[in-house]
């Protein structure tokens, strides 16, 4: 009784130790472990969780028990699901376990919705979470009204805006710790894209299909002759709705138009011949984009020995040679062209026309 009287075990509805010792089904319990349980038991006017959390100490006989116990007494989130949490609590082999099993359960993946839910509705709710996680500017007018959700909108994409950048990542951090950090991040943006990426995220089997799937996509990107299917879209937006009106098609070279045209043995992916003018769409892995890779990378789908260092130094030798025979050449990243189509147009129409 003097338990209840100081507070204790109220929540539980424990009336002494005895019955505890019942509810925890651990008929084996180490004595010194038991001792030590009593001694905290002693020291501290015991919460409900508190006394929970002593249970998980009995139950998987941990080490350390006062040192863990008065960690867990620090801790702000005491219901919190993190692995520090969970190591505290069941140890550090039991912990990974269920974490991992948790995290799994958690994940909000296509095949987690049709487990839950069926092949269906599993569908619908998982396109439906996918669009809530979308900061889009018709998400905000749902949540706060059109005026609010409007300036809610511009306020986070002011905030936000260069996130990636190494400037702004040195803005927040300062010099050592923002470098440290972008290359961090770039390491990663490359890494989710291996092989290994995906067999870490989805496990061996899904992640090894996962990543086939993506190769397969990549190259269906391409026509059947490699030549980028954007490319094609943005050049023939070009054509068609502004240059046709001044040029003929024998002027304009292009693959869909009148395929490539070679100058000194290289394929131009575009080109102008009444003013001499080339545009070239450069892939990001197919030319080493130097915003997303380093010159020790690979990042080529089919020359895979080849560094990033080596395709630029193709790419300016190839420049360089047609600067020689009196040619203006604009560079689009693939990178650029995906941000911003309305951009990357203006861009060319004024590289052409000017």
């Amino acid at each position: 009784m003097n338990d209840i009287k100081n507070g204790r075990f109220i929540k539980l509805k424990i009336q002494d130790r005895n019955e505890w010792k019942k509810i925890i089904k651990n008929k084996n319990i180490n004595s010194i472990t038991m001792s030590k349980i009593n001694d905290i038991w002693d020291k501290n006017k015991l919460k409900s969780c508190e006394v929970k959390f002593l249970s998980y100490l009995a139950y998987y006989d941990l080490n350390s028990i006062n040192a863990r116990f008065n960690r867990y007494k620090k801790l702000k989130n005491r219901k919190a699901n993190d692995l520090y949490n969970y190591l505290l609590k069941y140890g550090k082999h039991e912990a990974i376990k269920r974490y991992n099993d948790k995290n799994k359960k958690c994940l909000s993946t296509k095949d987690n919705f049709i487990r839950k839910y069926g092949q269906i509705e599993g569908i619908k709710k998982y396109q439906l979470c996918c669009e809530r996680k979308k900061n889009t500017k018709q998400r905000f007018i749902e949540r706060y009204g059109e005026k609010e959700g409007i300036k809610k909108y511009k306020n986070y994409c002011t905030k936000n805006k260069g996130n990636l950048t190494l400037e702004r990542k040195i803005n927040i951090y300062g010099k050592i710790e923002g470098i440290k950090r972008y290359n961090k991040q770039q390491y990663m943006l490359m890494f989710n894209n291996t092989l290994q990426g995906f067999i870490q995220r989805y496990g061996t089997y899904e992640g090894i299909k996962k990543y086939e799937d993506r190769l397969d996509k990549m190259l269906n990107s391409q026509s059947n002759n490699g030549v980028s299917k954007k490319s094609q879209h943005l050049f023939n937006i070009l054509y068609n709705d502004f240059l046709k009106e001044f040029y003929t098609c024998d002027d304009v070279f292009y693959h869909d138009l009148n395929k490539e045209i070679k100058i000194k043995g290289y394929s131009i992916d575009f080109l102008l011949k009444p003013k001499n003018k080339i545009i070239e769409f450069n892939g990001d892995r197919f030319h080493a984009n130097p915003n997303k890779f380093k010159e020790d990378d690979k990042p080529h789908p089919y020359f895979k020995n080849k560094t990033a260092k080596e395709i630029w130094h193709f790419d300016e030798t190839r420049i360089n040679i047609l600067k020689q025979e009196g040619y203006d050449i604009f560079i689009v990243w693939e990178q650029d062209f995906r941000k911003n189509k309305e951009v990357v147009l203006n861009d060319c129409l004024r590289f052409l026309l000017g």
